[in-house]
């Protein structure tokens, strides 16, 4: 018996990641000014250029996105 979770935390979660991936994605081609002098990417961007900060940024983006759309997949037919 294959356990499935529950429909609403799982879209809840599922919704995080979406919001924070298309953040990432797009502070990183925007170059927004308020995102990269906040207090938590300071700390990436003081090791890194503002370049490779917005680099970054874009990949872990990306990558959100696509676990975002992995866990999609596999939620949607679990919850039909």
């Amino acid at each position: 018996m294959e356990h499935s979770p529950e429909p609403i935390p799982a879209l809840i979660v599922l919704c995080l990641f979406l919001l924070s991936g298309v953040l990432a994605l797009a502070a990183a081609i925007a170059n927004w000014e308020w995102f990269f002098n906040s207090k938590n990417c300071r700390m990436l961007t003081s090791r890194f250029s503002r370049t490779q900060a917005r680099w970054l940024y874009g990949i872990i983006g990306s990558l959100i996105l696509l676990m975002t759309l992995i866990i999609a997949a596999d939620l949607l037919p679990a919850t039909q």
